[in-house]
């Protein structure tokens, strides 16, 4: 099988996976925002929000550098899992202990505090758990790490759901994620016994601080990527009440759950950039580009249709209560072809050791977007979070491209463009037309008028994209 066949093949399986994940997701979301209520759910909001700030501590960069390092020498793959495992283990106990500590010095309530607890328990089962999904990862075995998450999903969103309807509330939902966390890790560790040979594990400091030396770029990039996905909510909470950070983070939710397609195709295809571009420089672009048109079908109809059918998103995955949050989901989706090619673009230069620069341009968009925030939201309230993302996402879409060109040949992505405008300008104006038909009858109505047109008017590309998929090779 052909790399980028194989990147294709990985793209599909975790794109299918994150589908079926977040759209479960979305609807269980949902059904505890409508039975929590806005307080509680802006609580439940934070928590889980606040224990993703500190993620970073859970591996300082060693998660990406090891998935990059098995990926490129996997005969030495058990040497290197033995000597690296033994700190992310100790990182994540740390991350564990310093979630509560930073919510108590926060001075939140004791009731959030409490929440944070539970949140950071959960937090620490999913750490443990990827460092099994980075090894299937390195070796571009993604069904298995898809198949985990999805009966993971699917015990916590049912269950989730059961326990709610019974009467039971904020807190036992809580535990629920602790529970699927820590059954997705002894799911991963059976996976794990029956595909690859223990690690033997020892402790060995100077290897260890080598590679936290050569991991902490991607540390630092992890750490601002949270951040700047997730500093509008912290400073809501501040700035303005729980409830405002409910009704922001039910469009907040909808919008950075739509990046697992980026993610897919970027996960996918960073094993692939990191070991074929020194040797194979030409088929590594020819991956990344490939990937990048593959995005941009997805994402320019996903935000024009989202735009156009949010109000009705809204009402029906949350109910009346959060309607005033329809706005911010305008302004979150129309960020999403930013968002998804940033995504892509990230995780190829990161591939390539350019991390660094990766690096500089989130440090970047993260201070334009905490100063933005801090001086808009007293204001405009949460609209002005949502805007202070758009301009972010812009503004960080345009330094990726700027570095990437330097690095990597482009070719076709202009095409592409050329051919989503008549395609999603007829799908825009069919959504307008069945819109009074309801929220189902509108997105496959959309969805088929897109596809349709896009058969039409590009028909030689997509064919094009299909046989290097199939063939690997122009």
């Amino acid at each position: 099988m052909s790399r980028i066949r194989r990147v294709a093949r990985n793209s599909i399986i975790l794109g299918l996976q994150q589908v079926i994940v977040n759209l479960l997701s979305v609807f269980v979301v949902g059904y505890i925002a409508r039975k929590l209520g806005k307080f509680d759910y802006g609580v439940f909001s934070l928590a889980f929000t606040f224990s993703v700030f500190f993620s970073f501590l859970g591996d300082l960069g060693l998660r990406t550098l090891t998935i990059r390092e098995v990926a490129r020498d996997r005969d030495q793959s058990n040497e290197y899992l033995g000597k690296i495992i033994p700190a992310r283990l100790f990182l994540i106990f740390l991350m564990t202990a310093a979630i509560p500590l930073a919510a108590i010095l926060s001075r939140y309530d004791s009731k959030t505090i409490a929440i944070v607890v539970i949140a950071a328990l959960a937090a620490m089962f999913e750490q443990l758990s990827r460092i099994i999904s980075d090894i299937f990862q390195a070796y571009e075995e993604m069904g298995k790490v898809a198949f985990r998450d999805i009966s993971v999903r699917l015990f916590t969103g049912i269950t989730s759901v059961v326990v709610l309807f019974y009467g039971y509330g904020l807190v036992a939902v809580s535990w629920i994620y602790v529970a699927g966390a820590f059954i997705g890790l002894i799911f991963n560790v059976v996976l794990y016994h029956n595909r690859f040979l223990w690690p033997k594990l020892q402790l060995n400091y100077f290897f260890i601080w080598t590679n936290v030396k050569g991991g902490l770029s991607f540390m630092v990039i992890g750490m601002a990527s949270t951040l700047y996905a997730r500093v509008d909510v912290f400073i809501i909470s501040k700035l303005l009440d729980m409830q405002s950070v409910g009704i922001y983070n039910a469009s907040a939710n909808l919008f950075y759950r739509l990046g697992f397609i980026a993610d897919a195709v970027a996960t996918a295809s960073f094993p692939a950039i990191a070991q074929l571009y020194w040797n194979e420089r030409s088929e590594a672009c020819n991956i990344l580009s490939k990937s990048l048109g593959g995005i941009l079908i997805i994402a320019i109809p996903t935000a024009v249709g989202g735009w156009i059918l949010a109000d009705e998103i809204i009402l029906m995955i949350y109910g009346n209560a959060y309607a005033s949050s329809s706005f911010v989901f305008k302004i979150l989706i129309a960020s999403v072809p930013f968002m998804f090619f940033s995504l892509q673009l990230n995780y190829a230069i990161g591939a390539i050791r350019l991390q660094n620069i990766c690096l500089k341009i989130i440090l970047l968009s993260l201070v334009i977007k905490i100063m933005l925030n801090i001086a808009i939201i007293p204001i405009y309230g949460v609209d002005g979070a949502a805007v202070t993302t758009f301009i972010t996402e812009s503004i960080g879409f345009v330094m990726f491209i700027y570095i990437s060109i330097k690095h990597f040949e482009l070719s076709g992505i202009i095409n592409i463009v050329k051919i989503l405008i008549v395609p999603t300008i007829v799908m825009g104006l069919s959504l307008y037309l069945v819109e009074r038909f309801g929220l189902v009858t509108s997105i496959l109505t959309g969805a088929i008028t897109f596809f349709f047109m896009i058969f039409l008017v590009g028909k030689n590309e997509i064919l094009k994209i299909y046989h290097v998929v199939k063939h690997g090779k122009q």
